[in-house]
């Protein structure tokens, strides 16, 4: 996955550098050279966990008039709340990683 840079920081860090042994000319080649480059559109990345619900749900009523349940796992996200039946790596709703401990 890529990781992503601060331009200003960057530019700042390479004016320090051609304080140096670097030549005028070669520190606003670099700067000329980093003020080129895309932009990439980015966000800050959540992070969130599932949380984990278990239960059995009244579905019906059987033929001898019993009571029938069915056993059920269901997950929601810490950011959103929202629920999913699949505990996966990112929540659909939000768009959060699930990588914080349980």
């Amino acid at each position: 996955m890529a990781e992503y840079i601060e331009r200003e920081r960057l530019l700042r860090d390479v004016r320090i550098i051609g304080n140096q042994p670097w030549s005028e000319w070669e520190t606003a080649g670099v700067i000329d050279v980093i003020n080129k480059q895309p932009a990439a559109d980015v966000a800050p990345v959540k992070h969130g966990k599932w949380n984990g619900w278990h239960g059995d749900k009244l579905v019906g009523i059987d033929d001898n008039g019993d009571d029938m349940y069915r056993h059920y796992h269901y997950n929601t996200c810490s950011e959103c709340g929202r629920g999913n039946a699949i505990k996966s790596s990112y929540c659909p709703n939000c768009g959060a990683k699930m990588d914080l401990e349980d």
